[in-house]
């Protein structure tokens, strides 16, 4: 017998609030029957299935006697392949009806896997984390996922994990997983794409060399490839790579690839990493009209409010570096809803600090310093630990106290280099 088909009745009854007598009344047959057909102890029979087809309004299919749900397979497979190219965003039907439906025991941990890893691309942290906290970690205890047989329940439990690295920022995890995952995939996009993924590890381990020999392999595939929205990310990691290495000209060349992409297929979040980037660059090369301009016009486009946080900071950074206190204090004021992470909080906070510096208010100053001192004991974080000597050397020069300031800035340099 079907366990799963007795079930779907069993469900699709609930839904619509029959009992099993109202049920047993439309279908011809006694209540006993009913109920032996939800507990698979009855198989359904092709009259039954259309009677059953009608009265819920679904293909008679969907009661049939199967090894495996062709459909919901189907489903599963396109969900998944949407996601491997990183386009949670045209996965949300798919995701609605995956959600309704009963599984088998191996698919219902395969699609937990696929939500949670939906929810980190679309940068849904809270609700990706309830997924983890409540399904994934408590299967994750039970069972060993290192000799999977199933490749659709591989290729689901790699992608889950190549987010969560990313999530969480672990880089060498995440480098490793795309390692493993390269050689399930003969889709020449869905590697292509993992690749891009590989280098952004790559990128955030401060392995800027092989990040930028690796990028220059694989572009030349994905332009002959033709997919423009990989191409725009592949344009968008090598302008990265390029700033990192200190080469602006070949960066922002790189980020003008993007914005053309952009603006040709109406690309509006990769527009707005592009400008953002932009904006990091001038600012780096002590332009910071130039960088307020691209940081304004990323805010406009980014509509991700998990995006907005560095954004918004390069935007006070800025003003502040022109001693445009007002304006500064203008966006200090636009941080509330926005949502950061523990170090951008630090930033702010070392933002408001100087802020409250320049206008005169030792008090205020003080108490940020002494924020970031209790961060830094309470979490050990060396970033804090550098914010406090920033607090510090400003602070010292503020009252001409240089050599004070020098010795604070040179603390900050070296924590600076070992974060």
């Amino acid at each position: 017998m079907d366990f799963y088909a007795g079930k779907r009745v069993a469900l699709l009854r609930s839904k619509l609030r029959l009992t099993q007598e109202e049920l047993s009344d439309v279908l011809g047959i006694e209540r006993s029957e009913v109920s032996r057909i939800e507990n698979a102890k009855r198989p359904i029979t092709k009259e039954i299935s259309k009677k059953l087809g009608k009265v819920f309004n679904v293909n008679p299919e969907y009661f049939e006697v199967i090894e495996k749900d062709e459909m919901l397979e189907r489903i599963l497979n396109q969900f998944r392949c949407l996601l491997l190219v990183g386009r949670a965003n045209e996965a949300t039907g798919l995701m609605l009806k995956i959600s309704d439906q009963i599984f088998h025991f191996q698919q219902e941990i395969e699609v937990n896997f696929l939500l949670a890893t939906y929810h980190f691309q679309l940068h849904e942290y809270g609700k990706g984390n309830k997924f983890v906290d409540e399904f994934i970690k408590p299967i994750l205890k039970k069972n060993s996922f290192d000799t999977i047989q199933d490749e659709g329940l591989k290729f689901s439990y790699y992608l889950y994990r190549i987010e969560y690295c990313a999530y969480s920022r672990d880089s060498v995890g995440g480098n490793e997983v795309c390692d493993q995952l390269l050689p399930c995939l003969q889709d020449k996009r869905q590697r292509l794409s993992i690749q891009l993924r590989k280098n952004n590890f790559l990128t955030r381990a401060k392995k800027y060399d092989i990040a930028f020999k690796h990028i220059q392999a694989v572009l030349p595939d994905i332009e002959k490839l033709q997919d423009e929205v990989l191409l725009a990310r592949g344009y968008l990691f090598e302008g990265i790579i390029y700033n990192h290495l200190n080469l602006h000209e070949s960066a922002l060349k790189s980020f003008d690839k993007v914005e053309s992409l952009a603006n040709e297929w109406d690309f509006k979040e990769q527009k707005a990493m592009a400008y953002q980037n932009k904006g990091f660059i001038y600012s780096k090369m002590g332009a910071y009209r130039n960088a307020l301009l691209f940081n304004k016009k990323a805010m406009d486009l980014m509509r991700d409010k998990s995006r907005q946080g560095p954004i918004l900071l390069s935007i006070i950074k800025n003003h502040l570096l022109l001693k445009e206190l007002l304006d500064a204090k203008l966006y200090l004021s636009f941080t509330e809803g926005i949502e950061f992470t523990e170090n951008e909080k630090m930033v702010l906070l070392s933002y408001r600090a100087q802020l409250a510096l320049y206008a005169g208010d030792l008090k205020s100053h003080e108490e940020m310093i002494n924020k970031a001192m209790d961060y830094f004991n309470n979490h050990h974080n060396s970033r804090a630990l550098n914010y406090v000597f920033h607090f510090l050397a400003d602070y010292h020069a503020e009252m001409k106290n240089y050599k004070k300031s020098v010795e604070y800035y040179r603390k900050r340099g070296i924590y600076h280099e070992n974060y």
